[in-house]
């Protein structure tokens, strides 16, 4: 545990009458406050799984997993039907890099914005090799929940793109403000 966890644990028991304090409330603050563990056996666009024992169905194996555009391609690995962990991690590994070289690549073009908040620029090269740019455009229409919106930029008009980007996000924000009245 962390000093800085340990701290914080002990304000809450101290803040708390002693019948108050349980273990499933120091369970609770503590789950809240540690970072996620990301698993060692993990790479870039690839994820190892493993279901905990005790769990009826047993999974082992690796994700390959790329998400571009709204679009998502996935395809699991197992253990099992490869052999052994290491022989799927290396066919994860040689299906990574056939996916990586058949779907479009999204690149960000930087933070060239008009002063306003909630879209980025972006390009991605399709499988005919032409570039198509775009804004990406996100906004929260409840707490907790993002929704996005990608707008093609039509030959030079980006200033209409970026007007479109806008009103579609104020209109969403709008939205929301009525409904939370």
């Amino acid at each position: 545990m962390r000093s800085s966890e340990a701290g914080y644990l002990s304000r809450i028991v101290l803040s708390h009458a002693p019948r108050q304090v349980s273990v499933s409330l120091i369970l609770d603050v503590r789950q809240k406050i540690m970072p996620a563990r990301k698993n060692p056996d993990s790479e870039d666009n690839i994820k190892r799984i493993d279901t905990p024992a005790g769990k009826k169905k047993q999974t082992h194996g690796f994700q390959v997993h790329f998400k571009r555009t709204g679009s998502t391609w996935t395809k699991f690995f197992s253990d099992a039907i490869f052999g052994d962990k290491e022989e799927a991690r290396q066919q994860a590994r040689k299906f990574r890099e056939v996916l990586r070289a058949q779907i479009p690549e999204t690149k960000d073009l930087g933070p060239s914005r008009a002063g306003a908040a909630g879209y980025v620029f972006r390009e991605r090269t399709n499988r005919d090799g032409s570039v198509a740019k775009y804004i990406s455009v996100s906004v929260r229409d409840r707490p907790g929940h993002a929704v996005n919106k990608a707008i093609r930029i039509e030959g030079d008009d980006i200033q209409s793109a970026i007007k479109e980007a806008l009103a579609w996000r104020t209109s969403v924000i709008e939205q929301r403000l009525k409904e939370e009245k």
